[in-house]
């Protein structure tokens, strides 16, 4: 009572901005309040895309591609899809990074990351 709103929300989106705080210093650490924002609030894009990031820069592939999947699926942002493109590209999935990365391109032809991750998986 006296809150102006449910607290525990609040702390965990606290917990998202503290782990987005950690990337990509720190993805271990960052994982753990990533993974508490995403119980908190499943279906925010941004928090699973945070959380699919975390897991590719500790090299852990294969658990980020169904995140990064979900959160492609909630809300089809630049940011999350250049950082699926980059995935698949470790993945060796070039085709699949490519068509990533011409979306993002697509929509935003300014974009440099998608810019210079699409010259990495043409070089490939």
């Amino acid at each position: 009572m006296g809150y102006p709103s449910d607290p525990v929300p609040f702390r965990e989106r606290y917990s998202f901005y503290q782990g987005k705080r950690r990337l990509p210093q720190d993805p271990v650490g960052a994982e753990a309040f990533l993974r508490r924002a995403v119980e908190a609030f499943p279906d925010d894009a941004e928090a699973l895309g945070e959380l699919a990031f975390a897991l590719y820069l500790q090299g852990r592939h294969a658990e980020a591609k169904p995140l990064y999947e979900r959160a492609l699926a909630l809300l089809d942002s630049p940011d999350i899809r250049v950082r699926y493109g980059r995935l698949l590209y470790h993945m060796g999935r070039y085709a699949e990074a490519e068509e990533s990365y011409r979306r993002v391109l697509a929509a935003d032809p300014g974009n440099l990351d998608a810019r210079w991750g699409l010259a990495g998986v043409v070089l490939a």
